[in-house]
């Protein structure tokens, strides 16, 4: 542990925050990271960020936007990625190309030896670079995050460990440090670990034995975290039900937020203009989060004469690729700066949230709290659950089961005639609710907790 105790008193201490994504990688949990950086020197903190180098990011996902709005003392210490499977994945092409494959024909026993034969090498092959991604995309970082974290905790007088995952990689470096050091530490689970909770579960693997590896190294984490902060009040029970064993206080709840000054150049419209738009701004991800259903409900609306598409607009703003016929009223575009994002949703009127999958039902997405800062009218394709629960607390909240297609229509089709008849201003809020969501007062909380947590290790030893 460090060498000198955290006092309530006033005295600074430092926390090393470890994240796998921080700018000018973006991912939907960037700014949770970036946003504690900023304000908890207010609360008694001094920050230190450990993070993968830029090298290992997608650079479609950049934003040098945020870098320059970085404090220019914080020390952010940047590590390397190991990505052999990258390396073995083009080893094993120019092999496969160079003896070429077997050409396989006919019903006899030697073809279909054959064919099972290279359904084997080629399930081997798959499963060994798939080991190589442990636990997660980002797995390579592991060894060269632990090793650096471990230097760095020499030179500097870190006092708590903090990590935030999406990617869970993340909390085994802090878990790895925790070890090294007995430094007390927080694990922030921005999402539930997949494996830990199979009803969240996205994307079926085949490897089973990877899968109870990770179970088993998730179990690990959590025990072994001095606490542990879910992100909706439904995670974190559901982190209490999963490890009945463990004292409940040890989870607790921290939603995500936004920052007011982000949102000072906005420059929200206040008043309808001469069209009726509708914005989507995020990802989208194929059988859990789609715009078909506002896509069919929209090209009905139109084809019944309900919407003029002359006055109407549909955006989807960052998606990416949208398989969808190209219509009069539907606007793709591109994923643009941080900051510009926000004042494309200043210039909606209506802002759609999408998160139609069960599998989301614990979370929350990101997104939600921009567009309660945004403080226009918010339509959510949610069931029952954690998002849902949130927007209907909104009064300018609308919330529409999935597959609910009609009753989809008559909520677009109820904005429409608001615009018609200049009803749609002012969007009605509750003040108090978005105050309890502003990235200053969570990091208020989180300050408190690192005091509590590193206090508590102080009074052990």
């Amino acid at each position: 542990m460090a060498d000198h105790e955290l006092e309530t008193g006033g005295n600074v201490g430092t926390v090393l925050l470890i994240a796998s994504y921080f700018p000018p990688g973006t991912s939907s949990g960037t700014m949770r990271t970036v946003k504690f950086a900023k304000y908890l020197p207010e609360f008694g903190w001094n920050p230190q960020v450990l993070t993968m180098s830029p090298e290992a990011y997608n650079p479609k996902r950049f934003d040098f936007s945020l870098v320059s709005g970085l404090d220019p003392q914080l020390k952010v210490h940047r590590t390397a990625v190991w990505m052999p499977d990258r390396a073995l994945a083009r080893l094993y092409k120019r092999i496969r190309n160079f003896g070429g494959s077997p050409a396989i024909t006919g019903n006899d026993g030697a073809g279909k030896a054959g064919a099972q034969q290279a359904r084997k090498r080629r399930w081997l092959v798959s499963d060994f670079l798939d080991w190589m991604h442990f636990p997660d995309d980002y797995g390579g970082w592991l060894i060269p995050g632990i090793l650096e974290g471990r230097k760095l905790l020499r030179r500097e007088h870190v006092d708590v460990l903090y990590s935030t995952a999406p990617s869970p990689v993340a909390h085994l470096i802090a878990m790895g440090l925790k070890r090294i050091t007995g430094l007390p530490w927080i694990a922030d689970f921005r999402d539930p670990w997949e494996v830990l909770f199979p009803e969240c579960i996205y994307v079926e693997g085949e490897n089973r034995m990877k899968r109870v590896a990770e179970i088993a190294v998730g179990e690990l984490a959590v025990g072994a975290a001095d606490l542990v902060i879910a992100n909706t009040d439904l995670a974190c029970e559901a982190f209490q039900k999963r490890f009945p064993r463990l004292p409940t206080e040890k989870f607790v709840t921290l939603p995500n937020g936004f920052d007011p000054v982000d949102f000072e150049d906005a420059q929200p419209t206040e008043s309808e203009g001469a069209k009726l738009t509708v914005t989507y701004a995020g990802t989208f991800f194929a059988d859990l989060r789609t715009p078909d259903e506002t896509l069919q409900a929209v090209n009905e609306l139109v084809q019944e004469g309900r919407i003029n598409p002359a006055r109407f607009a549909l955006k989807f703003v960052g998606c990416g690729p949208v398989s969808a016929p190209q219509t009069p009223t539907l606007e793709i575009i591109p994923r643009v700066a941080y900051l510009d994002s926000l004042r494309i949703m200043g210039q909606s009127d209506v802002l759609l949230l999408l998160q139609q999958s069960e599998k989301y039902r614990l979370q929350i997405p990101a997104k939600t709290y921009e567009y309660m800062a945004v403080r226009k009218w918010i339509l959510a394709l949610a069931p029952d659950g954690s998002t849902a629960e949130l927007v209907r607390r909104m009064p300018n909240g609308v919330v529409v089961a999935p597959g609910r297609k009609e009753d989809l229509k008559s909520a677009l089709s109820k904005f429409y005639r608001m615009f018609l008849e200049k009803k749609l201003y002012p969007v009605p809020q509750d003040e108090a609710l978005a105050r309890a969501f502003t990235r200053r007062e969570q990091t208020r909380t989180l300050g408190n907790w690192l005091r509590q947590v590193g206090k508590r290790q102080t009074e052990t030893v």
